[in-house]
C-alpha cells in the first residue's frame, strides 16, 4: 500500500508540472481570459452593408476578491497561429475597417465579468469578396490575477453577406470543354466539385433526375433517380456513387461539395458532412460520354429547373474548413483550382473560367440572370 501511495503521488506531481509548463492555471486559482460565442475564443458576426458594433468583454473563472483591471489591443501576429490551429485561411481585417473603442476593462470586486467594450466594424464594401477577414484582440496585461494564456486572445470572424446575381438554369444549360489544358484530367485520383444551387421544381418525369454538374456515368452531382426521391441529392458514376438521405427543399440556396480523396468520397451540404463512401477509382474529366461535362444537363436532357452560382472543379480534395470558408468565393489562383465559374456575368453566352485554364462554360441559349442573390461567407 505504501508503494502504491508513493506511485500515485509521483503521477500527480508529474501531471501538476505538465499543467504548469503548458500555461494552465491550477483549479484552485482564479484567472482572467476572453470568452467568445459558445465558450470558444471566437465571435462570429454577420456584416451586410452597414456598420456593426460588436460587444467585447473579459471574464474570470469565478468572482474576484479585489477589483481587476486589464488592457487589450489588436494583435495581428496571432492570425497565422490561429489559421494553423484551425485549418483556416483568414486575413487580418485592414485597420481602416474597424475601431477598437475600448482598450481597458475593469472587473469589479465580487463580479466575474468586466464592463462591455465596443469593436466597431465598418461596411466591408471595397474589400475582396474571395477573402474572409478576422480581427484578433489580445489581453496584454492584468492586475492582481494570472492570465489564462490559452484564452488570452479573442478572434472576431466576419461573415460577410454579399448580394450578387446567378445564372438561371431553367430551360438552359452550360457545356464545358476539358480537352484544352487537360494534362492529368483523364485519370484523376483526387477531385472536388462544388457549387451553390437553387431548385425551383424537382423533376416529376421519369427518370426523375435534374443534373447539377459533371459527366453522366462518370462523376455527376444530381438530384433524384428512379430508386430515390426527386429531392434527394445523388453523386453518380463508378463505385463512388452515393445518395444523401435527407431530402432538399425548393426555393433555398444550398452549397454542395463532392470531395474524392483517392480512398473516400465525402459529400458536404452548407459545409456539413452529410454522406460518405469508401472507394478507390480514377475519374476522367475528358470523358465525352453523353456529350461530356455539363452544368444543368446530362444524357440528352435531365435539365435542372433552378439557378447556379460559384461552381468550381479542383484537382485536390478540399478540407471541410476550406469548403465552409469558400462558399461565396475563392482566390482564382488557389492551388489545384481547375475551373471556376462565378456565374454572375458573361460575354454573351460565355461564362469565363476565372482560373485562366480556358475551360469556359458555354450556354445553350441566352442567359437569364437571377438578381438579388444573397450569400453569407
Amino acid at each position: 500500500m505504501e508503494n502504491l501511495l508513493k506511485y500515485i503521488s509521483i503521477v500527480l506531481c508529474l501531471l501538476f508540472c505538465y499543467a504548469c509548463t503548458n500555461d494552465e492555471i491550477p483549479v484552485s486559482e482564479n484567472a482572467i481570459y476572453f470568452e467568445g460565442n459558445l465558450g470558444k475564443d471566437v465571435i462570429n458576426v454577420n456584416i451586410e452593408d452597414s456598420d456593426l458594433n460588436v460587444p467585447i468583454s473579459i471574464r474570470t473563472a469565478k468572482p474576484v476578491d479585489n477589483e481587476i483591471q486589464a488592457s487589450v489591443r489588436i494583435d495581428e501576429s496571432t492570425v497565422d497561429d490561429y489559421n494553423k490551429r484551425n485549418g483556416t485561411q483568414y486575413t487580418a481585417l485592414p485597420a481602416d475597417y474597424y475601431t477598437l473603442q475600448d482598450s481597458k476593462y475593469t472587473i469589479e470586486k465580487g463580479k466575474y465579468i468586466s464592463n462591455i467594450g465596443i469593436l466597431k466594424i465598418k461596411s466591408l464594401t471595397g474589400l475582396l469578396t474571395n477573402k474572409k477577414y478576422i480581427v484578433p484582440i489580445t489581453i496584454i496585461n492584468t492586475t492582481n490575477i494570472p492570465l489564462l494564456r490559452a484564452s488570452k486572445s479573442l478572434y472576431v470572424v466576419t461573415n460577410r453577406t454579399i448580394t450578387t446575381k446567378a445564372a438561371s438554369l431553367t430551360n438552359n444549360y452550360f457545356k464545358v470543354d476539358f480537352s484544352k489544358n487537360n494534362e492529368g484530367l483523364n485519370a484523376m485520383t483526387k477531385l472536388t466539385f462544388e457549387s451553390r444551387v437553387l431548385i425551383n421544381n424537382f423533376q416529376n418525369n421519369y427518370p426523375f433526375i435534374c443534373s447539377v454538374m459533371g459527366i453522366e456515368e462518370t462523376f455527376l452531382i444530381r438530384f433524384g433517380n428512379v430508386n430515390i426521391l426527386p429531392s434527394q441529392l445523388h453523386v453518380g458514376g463508378g463505385n463512388t456513387s452515393v445518395t444523401v438521405p435527407a431530402p432538399f427543399s425548393t426555393g433555398i440556396w444550398y452549397h454542395i461539395a463532392a470531395v474524392y480523396d483517392g480512398s473516400q468520397l465525402r459529400v458536404y451540404v452548407n459545409g456539413e458532412l452529410v454522406a460518405s463512401k469508401n472507394a478507390v477509382r480514377t475519374i476522367d474529366l475528358t470523358n465525352m460520354w453523353a456529350g461530356g461535362f455539363h452544368i444543368g444537363y446530362s444524357a440528352d436532357g435531365r435539365l435542372l429547373d433552378g439557378a447556379i452560382s460559384e461552381a468550381r472543379v479542383w484537382s485536390r480534395a478540399l478540407s471541410q474548413n476550406e469548403i465552409a470558408n469558400g462558399v461565396c468565393g475563392v482566390d482564382p489562383k488557389s492551388e489545384g483550382l481547375i475551373s471556376y465559374w462565378k456565374f454572375n456575368e458573361s460575354d454573351g453566352k460565355v461564362v469565363k473560367d476565372l482560373s485562366d485554364n480556358g475551360h469556359d462554360a458555354i450556354a445553350n441559349t441566352s442567359i437569364t440572370w437571377v438578381q438579388g442573390v444573397k450569400c453569407s461567407n
